[in-house]
């Protein structure tokens, strides 16, 4: 479908050429078509000559030019199919495990600059990464046209942290939310690399009376049936509404919050058998997992403060909540549990990973607790925050 608007409603009908594989408008459109009002649909579009569909190893992008009274616009898009097959998301009818980071835009530098943006998807690249969640607000254009090129899935969301249960379930909020989703598919529909849309982090799914999230479902599923819709949740299996979702996304902190690093093969284990018997047609995503470490603090270090009877054996690692601060924010420990989550979750046969996070992000300093947000950042990154 091709979805024409103007800045304003002609005073007359107007014609509009359109031109596909160009970038430039000219002579000899593809189509012509004619505006009486600020927007226009043309519905069942075929586009002329050979086009081949945009995908992850071959992003292959499509031009398309609208040209009315000496007034030109050129935009881009990618053409491919979106699904879910055997409990897995497919591109073009190809199952694709999704690995890769949650991210966010903020650095050490006030704004974000394409220099920022190359630097970090190059990166990403580099160390396997398929997949972005834009976590947790609606992404920069600059950022999507970079991740068009390249080949990288995204998730997008509506910026929704921190909500508390009653204002899920308040219908004014929930229709507000829904009108900034709205637009940010209306912003970034063109964009192929966007395959998930996602709203609600963590927004109390284990409420029953928490009717935004059927609300807002319905609104991304009428805006743009092409994509998957989704949230990430903190209740996972306790969460009450996964009807509404193409897939079902869990944050869990095993290992670092709460539990034993070694109960995690199980963990994963049971959530796919879960997905298996509740929800075949879904998708199942972990959408955050991870722990926090010190830039420069080694498990070495811990354990010459220990005495040899009280150390871990070679090759193990105490529960995390025996371990003392040291040991617990090592860059080992953090290796060692973020290899225990993604091995387990692949070998579950989940649909993907997306590891909190890319890299340390600078959180608000009034909201620094001790032993939780040192210096006033998060620290689960992988990288730093200079990368």
């Amino acid at each position: 479908d091709l979805h024409i608007i103007l800045t304003a409603a002609p005073p007359a009908p107007v014609s509009i050429a359109v031109r596909f594989h160009d970038e430039a408008c000219g002579d000899h459109p593809d189509l012509e078509v004619t505006a009486s009002d600020a927007s226009l649909w043309v519905r069942d579009v075929v586009v002329p000559g050979a086009v081949q569909l945009w995908s992850p190893e071959s992003p292959r992008l499509t031009l398309v030019s609208a040209e009315a009274g000496g007034s030109c616009l050129v935009e881009t898009f990618g053409m491919r199919v979106v699904g879910v097959r055997d409990g897995l998301i497919t591109i073009n009818g190809n199952p694709v495990v999704l690995l890769g980071f949650n991210r966010h835009e903020v650095t050490m530098h006030d704004v974000q600059t394409q220099e920022t943006i190359d630097s970090d998807l190059s990166l990403l690249k580099r160390m396997g990464a398929n997949f972005i969640r834009g976590s947790h607000y609606a992404q920069d254009e600059r950022f999507l046209a970079a991740c068009d090129k390249l080949g990288m899935l995204v998730w997008e969301e509506q910026v929704s942290w921190g909500w508390a249960p009653e204002d899920v379930a308040n219908e004014t909020l929930m229709g507000q939310h829904a009108l900034l989703v709205e637009e940010m598919v209306g912003a970034h529909i063109n964009h192929p690399s966007i395959i998930i849309w996602a709203f609600l982090n963590e927004g109390h799914g284990q409420y029953e009376e928490a009717t935004g999230f059927k609300m807002v479902s319905q609104v991304l599923r009428e805006r743009d049936p092409s994509r998957l819709v989704s949230w990430a949740s903190a209740a996972c299996a306790h969460d009450k509404h996964w009807d509404h979702a193409d897939v079902i996304s869990c944050n869990d902190y095993t290992g670092w919050y709460y539990g034993h690093i070694g109960i995690i093969p199980a963990l994963w284990g049971h959530y796919a058998e879960w997905r298996r018997t509740l929800y075949p047609g879904k998708a199942f995503l972990v959408s955050e997992v991870g722990a926090s470490a010190a830039d420069g603090s080694r498990m070495e270090a811990y354990l010459s403060r220990l005495d040899a009877e009280a150390r871990p054996q070679a090759g193990s690692l105490p529960n995390s909540d025996e371990l003392h601060p040291w040991g617990r924010w090592s860059q080992e420990y953090q290796s060692a549990l973020i290899q225990t989550h993604v091995i387990s979750i692949l070998s579950s046969g989940l649909a993907g990973v997306a590891l909190w996070m890319f890299a340390d992000t600078p959180t608000e300093h009034a909201v620094w607790r001790p032993g939780s947000r040192p210096r006033g950042y998060n620290n689960k990154g992988v990288l730093t925050v200079e990368r």
